[in-house]
């Protein structure tokens, strides 16, 4: 397995903030399609229905089972959404978190200048102003760091791609 070198470091760090955006909507998405299918359990015990919402029939198999079990129904297509959702929402998770404890190996100078440079999106001449160092230390530093974030993160090539997939980037 493969993985991530400083380019694509580069574009998820760009990125981070949407990333985490989209986590945090994964995460409601989730909770919301949850929600409806405990309401859709609930109401089908209700109302006697059968989980598609179509009233029980007079010749319909009499095991409740066998009858929810014989065609599809909406449980099955929130199911099948909520995995969907759960594994999206796994693999943002885990690429959030190791960017995050890489982030926390790096120096305060280079976090700060990582910072700058990829969420505050300066230019090299802002950093070096806020910092106090020439540009060329600035980039050194970022050089140091983004060594640092590659191999302590350590994000699959498999990984990358499918977060790129789903961001649309």
């Amino acid at each position: 397995m493969g993985y991530i070198r400083r380019h694509e470091i580069e574009i998820l760090l760009r990125n981070y903030q949407g990333i985490k955006a989209m986590a945090e909507s994964l995460r409601l998405e989730l909770q919301s399609v949850s929600a409806e299918s405990q309401t859709d359990v609930i109401e089908s015990f209700m109302f006697h229905r059968n989980f598609d919402a179509l009233p029980k029939g007079k010749n319909t198999i009499t095991d409740k089972t066998g009858n929810i079990a014989s065609r599809p129904t909406k449980m099955d297509t929130r199911a099948e959404i909520a995995r969907e959702i759960s594994g999206e929402l796994f693999l943002f998770s885990t690429v959030l978190q190791k960017m995050d404890i890489a982030l926390n190996t790096l120096r305060p100078s280079e976090k700060e200048i990582i910072e700058l440079r990829y969420f505050k999106n300066l230019t090299w001449i802002q950093i070096a102003d806020r910092t106090l160092v020439s540009i060329g230390s600035a980039q050194r530093c970022r050089a140091e760091a983004m060594k640092k974030i590659t191999v302590v993160s350590r994000i699959s090539i498999d990984d990358y791609n499918r977060l790129i997939e789903i961001l649309n980037l």
